[in-house]
């Protein structure tokens, strides 16, 4: 999947019904974990570092497809996307007020990929693999972007994994960063194409672009 692809799936994500699909949605462009990393997030595994604003996902070993417990700084585009939806308990995405987690997917992508009208079908995973690549063409290191997708570290680090240990969730901030701010530029390019489904009323700008830690960006894109 392109990074044009990408932005119009972002773009046709506003106009959907759902109160959770254009957030959740845009999550997977932005931070492209595997679909129910995202959609079985639950506010306790959101740690917000009060001396910085800097907010993390903490996915338990449990959720994770290799069992082992994964953390993901958050670029401020994601922030702003949770931010309004705080102030809940359990799931994050959930139609029970937290008790369930969102479980729609299948009728909603089939409404975005009307919505999108992309020439070919695609699937979850396209979104996560049109990140990768949208990723490494934006010059973000293989290892970051591996890290990003949570791929088994002895995948891209071989026996250097037994001696590095470290996180690195400052360069895997700054990576999401900066794809945050490539996909901004993609969406803010087709800013004028109609797309199909009803607009639902309006939400807030999403801030795609620069800042340091715990800014309020400028530069917003419309939601």
């Amino acid at each position: 999947m392109s990074l044009d692809e990408l932005a119009s799936i972002w773009r046709a994500a506003k106009a959907d019904p759902s109160p959770i699909v254009p957030a959740l949605l845009r999550l997977l462009i932005l931070v492209p974990l595997r679909r129910e990393e995202w959609t079985r997030a639950a506010w306790d595994e959101i740690k917000i570092n009060p001396a910085t604003g800097d907010w993390a996902l903490h996915i338990p070993a449990a959720r994770m497809k290799g069992k082992r417990p994964n953390t993901v700084s958050l670029p401020r585009a994601a922030i702003e996307l949770l931010e309004p939806m705080r102030g809940g308990e359990g799931f994050i995405f959930s139609a029970t007020g937290g008790r369930t987690s969102f479980a729609g997917w299948k009728r909603a992508a089939a409404r975005i990929a009307k919505a999108a009208d992309l020439r070919t079908p695609w699937t979850r995973h396209d979104i996560r693999r049109g990140a990768a690549t949208g990723m490494g063409n934006a010059g973000i290191r293989e290892t970051a972007i591996a890290r990003i997708l949570a791929h088994s570290p002895r995948g891209f680090l071989g026996v250097t994994r037994t001696y590095e240990r470290s996180d690195r969730s400052d360069e895997i901030r700054e990576a999401l960063e900066r794809w945050a701010e490539v996909v901004g530029g993609a969406v803010e390019a087709q800013a004028d194409t109609p797309h199909r489904l009803t607009p639902s009323a309006p939400t807030a700008a999403v801030h795609l672009r620069g800042g340091g830690r715990g800014a309020r960006n400028r530069d917003a894109l419309p939601a």
